[in-house]
């Protein structure tokens, strides 16, 4: 990878002080590869799951479902993965520019031994391949294809990954959750299917399932306010804790605000019954609204989230007591 170093340091400057020429600019990703951390986290499993997480989170954005209803995973070698996906109007352009291709194939091509990747489409098939970070073959056709989609092959870095070996487990669980969020795209890993067309509900039953939790109803909401949208499944539990649990997206418990509307509208909706009945809400932020980009934490705190969140919730809350009356 490359980098361009500023003048060396006057000789008679003070050994240990600092001086302008001390910076460096470095390029074509090569700060990815020297503080990986700041990308994925770190460099042990789970960073290799948020690797995979970026990749297919790019795959997501430029070709959301349903241009892509499904994406394969298959493992080649412990550290080597092949990746297929029907994303149609999939692009990458010959520099592999940052805005072309987002953020996750940036960061793959960094970490990656060598990076291979055919586009497929308009009937023909072209390859681009990189090795330790650099481009060594730009997009060259290889012939007519009869399919339409992106394939990618990579090998992780063994100067990156101490254990350079893709965690099963951990991508299981990752594939799993992501098809709860992407309702109609299907997600495989060699044997292992995740397909959940009615996502959000699939996975408030999951949360349930997993603390042996048994639903007495279920009902989905959409509320759009000026913080944005969220889409929210609320449903009643027997045989559980009287307070109630809360989720937002995967498994990030809401903080502040958003916990807050939703305790004070079971508490104030019908106290008997908090002692026998308990409540579980999942949150989940539309992230296409550009209102929560970058801003989720921040937002759910707020005092406009904690009116919307106690006042739909207690509507529901009520309701529920006037019918069990």
């Amino acid at each position: 990878m490359s980098k361009h170093n500023l003048p060396p340091i006057p000789p008679d400057w003070p050994p240990g002080h600092y001086h302008p020429n001390h910076l460096q600019f470095i390029y074509d990703g090569s700060h990815i590869f020297r503080r990986p951390g700041m990308y994925i986290g770190s460099t042990d499993q789970d960073g290799i799951v948020r690797l995979m997480y970026e990749v297919l989170a790019c795959l997501e954005h430029q070709c959301p479902y349903p241009r892509t209803t499904l994406i394969e995973l298959h493992l080649i070698a412990p550290d080597v993965l092949h990746l297929r996906a029907d994303a149609q109007g999939f692009t990458i352009d010959e520099s592999f520019s940052l805005p072309i291709v987002g953020l996750g194939l940036f960061i793959l091509r960094a970490l990656s031994l060598w990076l291979e990747i055919d586009l497929h489409q308009r009937g023909e098939c072209r390859r681009l391949r990189a090795q330790e970070g650099e481009i060594v073959e730009p997009l060259t056709t290889l012939g007519p294809t009869d399919w339409t989609g992106v394939e990618m092959r990579f090998q992780l870095d063994p100067l990156v990954f101490p254990e350079p070996r893709f965690p099963i487990d951990l991508l299981l669980a990752e594939l799993r959750q992501r098809s709860y969020f992407a309702p109609g795209l299907c997600l495989t890993l060699d044997e292992y299917r995740f397909h959940h067309p009615d996502g959000y509900r699939q996975l408030w039953l999951w949360h349930a399932q997993s603390h042996e939790w048994i639903a007495d109803s279920i009902e989905e909401h959409t509320w759009t306010f000026a913080q944005g949208t969220i889409h929210a499944v609320v449903g009643k539990l027997t045989e559980c804790q009287c307070q109630p649990v809360a989720y937002v997206n995967r498994n990030q418990q809401p903080e502040g605000s958003a916990l807050t509307g939703i305790e004070d509208a079971w508490r104030t909706a019908d106290p008997p019954r908090r002692h026998t009945v308990g409540v579980l809400v999942l949150l989940v932020i539309d992230h296409d609204s550009p209102e929560w980009d970058g801003s989720t934490r921040g937002r759910l705190r707020c005092e406009e989230t904690y009116n919307a969140i106690r006042g739909n919730l207690q509507h529901v809350f009520t309701r529920w007591t006037a019918q069990s009356a």
